[in-house]
């Protein structure tokens, strides 16, 4: 766990920034094979990627979506309402005020990188909970038992 920590933690940092062709290059760096075996990660780096160009560079962003995001076309029917929404952003001269300007908030990044990070930590076998999660519930559960023996006690 704690060896994917830090490249973990560069990975999410990588995404929240919106630097994300060094977000694929770091992952694609770090958790070797990953993103050939997980298609629906691949995915969501890629579409994220096409969103941060959408940001600077439609030019760049259509060059980007012929070459890469074609692949992902008629996977599921997921890939495909996402892949429309995601590609209906270059046809709007500003994207902020599109029905889908959403896509361009920071709070879609900070979903591509949870959802980065759940694979990342599903694949290693980790679990979801740290440890500190796990021994606050325990407490919590030794509290409630407790008092509920206290409470009987005193009846």
């Amino acid at each position: 766990a704690l060896d994917t920590l830090s490249a973990r933690k560069s990975l999410k940092y990588l995404i929240l920034e919106g630097k994300l062709s060094e977000a694929v290059e770091f992952f694609d760096e770090h958790f070797v094979d990953s993103l050939e075996t997980e298609k629906e990660i691949l995915f969501a780096l890629k579409c994220q990627l096409f969103i941060e160009l959408i940001k600077t560079d439609t030019a760049q962003a259509l060059e980007f979506a012929q070459k890469d995001l074609g692949q992902f076309a008629n996977v599921s029917q997921k890939t495909d309402d996402l892949l429309q929404d995601v590609l209906s952003l270059i046809a709007y001269p500003d994207p902020q005020q599109s029905p889908v300007a959403h896509l361009l908030t920071q709070e879609r990044r900070e979903q591509v990188a949870d959802e980065v990070n759940e694979y990342i930590i599903r694949s290693f076998g980790l679990s979801q909970q740290t440890c500190v999660e796990k021994i606050a519930r325990q407490a919590t559960v030794v509290r409630s038992a407790l008092h509920s023996e206290t409470s009987k006690d005193k009846k």
